[in-house]
């Protein structure tokens, strides 16, 4: 069997995503990850444009874009290479989730050890309280993140596994 591993990531077996197939599943999240950047595009263009006290309205408004077009471009990659069946095109959404899923870690656990040494809040809350929220709230969106994660990945490897059984079979024939 030939090796469909990406580098550097685990190998997933995955067969759906939200009730969907894999393949589904990653078009509909490169078409809400689409939706989503352009809405906070929009909606950061609202803000900045209803806000009287804001100076540099255009420079806001230029980094607010830049910030966004990243995410539209990495979100249209994986729409392209689900539909092309491309599976390089997905690489970029695959990495960057699985750099967000090891920063996310580490985040949680940075942030539950800061809301411990940091001690009782200002309105007087154990902290050990603010820990356990954190934490759980962190866990879910770690946890349908990696899910997210591991649907592309699978599909991903999918493709690439399809791509050299067809070659090997182009190779064989006499």
């Amino acid at each position: 069997m030939a090796d469909v591993s990406l580098p550097c990531i685990p190998r997933m077996n995955t067969n759906s995503c939200c009730c969907f197939n894999a393949r589904t599943g990653c078009l509909i999240i490169s078409v809400l990850g689409i939706i989503g950047s352009i809405l906070s595009v929009i909606q950061n263009t609202i803000l900045i444009l209803n806000d009287d006290k804001t100076e540099n309205k255009g420079a806001l408004l230029a980094i607010s874009f830049l910030i966004n077009l990243p995410s539209i471009i990495i979100h249209y990659l994986l729409f392209r290479g689900v539909t092309q069946e491309k599976p390089k095109l997905m690489y970029p959404w695959i990495y960057l989730s699985f750099v967000g899923l090891i920063l996310s870690v580490a985040l949680t656990i940075i942030g539950s050890i800061g809301f411990l040494v940091a001690g009782k809040s200002s309105n007087g809350q154990n902290p050990i309280m603010l820990v356990i929220g954190f934490v759980i709230m962190m866990i879910i969106f770690i946890g349908i993140s990696y899910h997210f994660f591991s649907a592309v990945v699978t599909h991903c490897q999918h493709l690439i596994f399809n791509r050299n059984n067809q070659s090997n079979q182009i190779r064989q024939r006499p």
